[in-house]
């Protein structure tokens, strides 16, 4: 009986004593990184501590909580690894490494400016090779229509 009983409380804190797995994703969204924190089951970690490092330094860059959606956003003034922790404070945590680059620093129009301009000079490229037969006509299509691939 006493087994029983036992293992019936078990089973039926077994969901409380483990708790939940945390999810932490990232976007970066010019000029900040948003930063949303759920449990497992999709449910938005609220008001739950955030803290933001960069690479391997000990003092924190930022502190804050989540908003009432598990949301979260700092602004990176430098490139490098940032790791970001939230923690409800009640066992549930999650950990981010986020990669900024130096792109990340370029304003939206700026890098747009800089895809106009490799896509010119594409352009210009093609021109001259189409004219003395390099160049397919549906590479020069893909160019005009914006999908052809600069990499």
């Amino acid at each position: 009986m006493k087994i029983a009983v036992i293992i019936m409380i078990l089973f039926t804190a077994a969901p409380f004593l483990l708790g939940h797995g945390v999810t932490v994703t990232a976007e970066k969204r010019y000029p900040c990184v948003v930063v949303n924190a759920r449990y497992h089951g999709s449910k938005a970690l609220v008001n739950a501590r955030v803290t933001i490092r960069f690479e391997n330094e000990k003092k924190e860059f930022q502190m804050g909580n989540t908003d009432k959606n598990g949301n979260f956003s700092f602004l990176p003034d430098k490139a490098g690894q940032w790791t970001v922790t939230v923690d409800d404070l009640i066992g549930h945590r999650g950990k981010k490494t986020v990669t900024v680059t130096g792109d990340f620093f370029k304003p939206p129009a700026s890098r747009e400016k800089e895809k106009i301009s490799q896509k010119s000079t594409r352009i210009e490229e093609v021109t001259r090779e189409s004219a003395s037969s390099k160049l397919s006509p549906p590479e020069y299509q893909e160019i005009c229509n914006g999908t052809y691939n600069y990499d």
